[in-house]
């Protein structure tokens, strides 16, 4: 491993850090059932992101990089293409499918049936991770670490900006449907969405 690739999965390292460190910031602020509904979410879509392939950046830019090598620039083009293609789809197939069946996954396996608006914003972001993996793959085969470190710490930056705006302007608007039907979990929800939106924004900045 080189110290390139060390620099950046130390700064890689530094951003779940700062991720971590909002989460729990906004968890004090859209309160407890707001932060599980965007939990469960955010754990939809990890797991989603684990089955269409965890390490796909980094396979991507060791075979770009030995193709290179090589001098099968041709090839490697091929390939580049047909890779780029098949996660795409299935990264829209996957999205659809946890789109269609969010209601089943926070009312049947999570018993939380508010979270499934959260998880249905959030869709959009298999597909948007899955062409940024493929971006950083392709960063990567050229040992452009500095970018990556950038994209990294740039979307916690974004995300904290973002939340902080979003996340109020929902929960004002959640307070008062809570009025209204006398239920305080909808303001933790809105919370959420506002946080929600806030994520798939910031993955449209950082492409």
């Amino acid at each position: 491993m080189g110290k390139g690739e060390v620099r950046k999965k130390q700064i890689q390292y530094y951003s779940y850090c700062i991720g971590a460190l909002l989460f729990l910031v906004f968890g004090k602020l859209i309160g407890n059932n707001g932060i599980v509904y965007l939990a469960i979410a955010m754990e939809t879509m990890s797991l989603c992101m684990v089955l269409l392939g965890d390490g796909v950046a980094d396979a991507y830019s060791k075979m770009l990089r030995i193709r290179r090598k090589r001098g099968q620039y041709f090839d490697a083009l091929i390939v580049t293409r047909r890779i780029r293609v098949i996660q795409c789809v299935l990264a829209i197939l996957f999205s659809v499918l946890i789109f269609v069946m969010a209601d089943s996954i926070a009312i049947k396996l999570f018993q939380m049936p508010k979270a499934a608006l959260v998880i249905r914003i959030l869709t959009p972001v298999l597909f948007l991770r899955m062409i940024g993996t493929l971006l950083i793959g392709y960063f990567q085969s050229f040992g452009a670490y500095s970018v990556i470190g950038i994209i990294y710490i740039l979307r916690q930056i974004l995300f904290w900006l973002l939340g902080s705006a979003l996340c109020k302007n929902r929960m004002t608007y959640g307070e008062k449907v809570a009025g209204l039907l006398k239920n305080s979990d909808y303001v933790g929800m809105y919370g959420a969405i506002g946080l929600a939106i806030a994520i798939v924004i910031t993955e449209v900045i950082v492409l």
